[in-house]
């Protein structure tokens, strides 16, 4: 007989201190309701740069964004905050089965029925975003595997970041384009393809909470940048709603949107609303 964590998590697994913001006002909704959530994040962001130096004052980058991290997790109520102790910009090389061992063993000490990380695009294609979303894929596969062969049925889902490529088409036509330099070339944000987004979470009670969160991160904050449009209200759309891929297990049926992650799996499948709880949950 199969059994899994008698208490509902989440578990985010990114590749920098900001890389949350995408799923910021889930985080906050779920924790909220008592759901306990974990940031799992891979480097400290050593490489990023800021407008004031004054924010240093004496400290690395890797410590001040670290600090900015901590203080997204108490606005947000994440439970648990960990890093892989990997460097940003070389995060890519790391050796693939040591990185997916520590997430890995990431998911066995918090028993998460939910994982989410970055989809395969990266949201803009850069490198440790790509190799975030690969290698934790294939930790959550391989522990799931390894964990129903022990009788646990964890973890449960899976899921990418999206952000829909409808909104960004609507902005070009208005002459805005989000574009961002990484390593001296310019990246676009295309999005995801609207009818591949699965999963839509209201946020709308988390909006000032979100913002709150996005304003830890001062060292990378920037005027006119995505989170500041966001920020000052331009994209109240993404201040709203957020919007997730579900990899695991495979939607299949009529294209209807989940409204929540602990939605029973075959909610979609099944064309009947999907609004029965996880078995066990």
């Amino acid at each position: 007989m199969r059994h899994g964590p008698k208490r509902k998590r989440v578990l985010a697994v990114f590749a920098h201190p900001d890389d949350e913001g995408q799923i910021a006002g889930m985080l906050a909704r779920y924790a909220s309701q008592g759901i306990e959530t974990a940031l799992l994040c891979a480097t400290r962001g050593e490489l990023g740069s800021t407008g004031d130096p004054s924010l240093l004052a004496g400290r690395s980058m890797a410590q001040v964004r670290e600090e900015e991290l901590q203080c997204v997790r108490r606005i947000l109520g994440v439970k648990e905050l960990h890093f892989l102790g990997y460097q940003e910009g070389l995060f890519h090389r790391a050796d693939p089965d040591q990185v997916i061992e520590k997430i890995r063993e990431a998911i066995a000490r918090f028993t998460p029925q939910v994982v989410i990380t970055f989809g395969p695009e990266g949201v803009y294609g850069h490198r440790d975003h790509v190799a975030i979303s690969r290698l934790t894929t294939a930790a959550f596969l391989s522990s799931r595997e390894k964990n129903l062969s022990r009788g646990l049925e964890f973890p449960l889902k899976l899921y990418y970041t999206a952000f829909p490529r409808s909104l960004f088409e609507r902005l070009r036509r208005r002459g805005i384009e989000f574009k961002i330099d990484i390593e001296g070339a310019i990246r676009r944000i295309d999005g995801v393809p609207d009818e591949e987004i699965t999963t839509i979470i209201d946020v709308t009670d988390f909006r000032d909470r979100k913002i709150e969160a996005f304003r830890c991160h001062r060292s990378q904050l920037r005027p006119g940048d995505f989170r500041w449009i966001i920020m000052e209200g331009k994209l109240r759309e993404l201040l709203a709603t957020e919007r997730l891929v579900r990899v695991f297990p495979p939607v299949k049926g009529t294209g209807e949107k989940e409204r929540g992650l602990f939605e029973a799996p075959d909610g979609l499948a099944s064309g009947s609303g999907g609004s029965r709880s996880l078995k066990g949950f």
